[in-house]
């Protein structure tokens, strides 16, 4: 099963919550993977929010990441995908990230799938990346905050959801930067009345601030192809070497400071084989 994580704006914390929600189910015992649509604003031959993911997850990167299908797509401008994709004299094409998508699937039971931007993002010239995920059925979990402004654009992001009948597997609240206490008490309230599933995520800004991108990609794996598309000649992974001690990065799983964050709505949906039940937003007021 395939979830989409889309957030009411850039920056607001999308990558946070699919790695701590690919955490809770990796510790659940679930076969999970997450996976970045497009990355764009990078350089580096591995996405670095799927690598984000996995630090946060406590594993090493995987098979998958190194030979690329976990982000079909990296641009170096920090913009929109389809702009990104221009400027290199790119063109995306949507269907390279579906079968991606779907080698994932046969791989692993849950796929998280980190969207680029907010939900109406242009991933081409001619196809909005709300139309895509229509297009793939996927249920959406929805990444906001207290801050002021946030209803609004939350609402605005339900509704296109809504339009396009996906399910909105759960909302995620993000607390990070800490909003005004009054504001973030009535939006968090006016979230729950919209969605029976609201996670509440802790401040998390101190685990974002992590140097250590360029130093995950060992000396061993070969990486060739250009920044579009890499493949992985040798890997050398799995999910139990002692990467961070190869790496240098003073970083232990089992003490980081990463808090446990409880996702079981996803776990839910997943037993359920469908997302919680549509309610349009006019009813809920």
């Amino acid at each position: 099963m395939t979830f989409f994580i889309t957030g009411i704006d850039t920056g607001i914390g999308k990558t946070l919550a699919t790695g701590l929600a690919a955490r809770w189910l990796h510790q659940h015992e679930k076969k999970v993977i997450t996976q970045k649509l497009v990355q764009t604003g990078q350089t580096s031959p591995i996405s670095e929010d799927v690598l984000e993911h996995r630090r946060l997850m406590g594993i090493a990167p995987l098979p998958e990441d190194l030979e690329g299908t976990t982000c079909p797509y990296s641009f170096a401008y920090p913009a929109s995908p389809h702009l990104a994709a221009r400027l290199e004299g790119c063109t995306i094409e949507p269907n390279h990230i579906t079968q991606a998508t779907k080698t994932l699937q046969e791989r692993y039971e849950i796929v998280l799938l980190e969207g680029a931007g907010g939900f109406l993002v242009p991933l081409t010239p001619d196809l909005l990346l709300a139309d895509y995920i229509e297009q793939q059925g996927y249920p959406v979990i929805l990444v906001t905050s207290g801050r002021l402004g946030s209803i609004n654009h939350t609402l605005l992001t339900i509704a296109a959801i809504r339009q396009r009948n996906l399910p909105l597997a759960c909302i995620v609240f993000n607390q990070y930067p800490a909003p005004d206490a009054v504001i973030g008490t009535d939006s968090l309230a006016i979230f729950r009345r919209i969605c029976p599933n609201v996670v509440a995520m802790p401040s998390l800004g101190h685990i974002s601030n992590w140097s250590g991108i360029a130093s995950v990609i060992p000396a061993h794996a070969e990486i060739q192809g250009d920044r579009h598309h890499t493949q992985c000649l040798d890997s050398g992974f799995r999910r139990n070497d002692s990467f961070f001690a190869q790496t240098n990065l003073g970083y232990a799983p089992e003490t980081d400071c990463v808090p446990d964050v409880d996702f079981s709505c996803i776990y839910d949906a997943v037993i359920r084989h469908s997302a919680p039940s549509h309610a349009s937003v006019r009813s809920s007021f």
